[in-house]
């Protein structure tokens, strides 16, 4: 019984610490106060170590693609999406994508079109 007992800790412990389970992700985007929504330019990044990675990557990313000041909207564990309307947007996150995107779309008010989601 007891090698059992080592068996199910030893499997609850890979699963809670598995880097998946540790993971972060970022929404940044480019003129979102001042963008139609299919004019905004993003950068999304999951599955990094960090916050401040996940940040990082999002920021390149969302700069590869042209845009000059790009800037982070949101930085997650799980879910997050972004939303814009003419001269607003809104970001938002969650456990799962829907919880994400609907906080977005709270957040950016009415009119806003969803722009991303993504979970890492």
């Amino acid at each position: 019984m007891l090698d059992v007992r080592k068996w199910a800790f030893g499997v609850f412990l890979a699963l809670a610490f598995s880097s998946k389970a540790l993971a972060w992700g970022a929404i940044a985007v480019a003129g979102a106060a001042n963008a139609e929504a299919d004019g905004v330019t993003y950068g999304v990044s999951a599955g990094k170590s960090t916050p401040d990675a996940a940040k990082f990557d999002a920021a390149g990313q969302c700069q590869k693609k042209g845009a000059g000041r790009c800037q982070v909207v949101v930085t997650f564990q799980g879910c997050g999406a972004f939303a814009v309307a003419p001269y607003r947007g809104g970001a938002g996150s969650g456990p799962d994508r829907s919880t994400a995107e609907r906080a977005a779309m709270q957040r950016c008010g009415s009119m806003c079109k969803l722009v991303t989601s993504t979970c890492e």
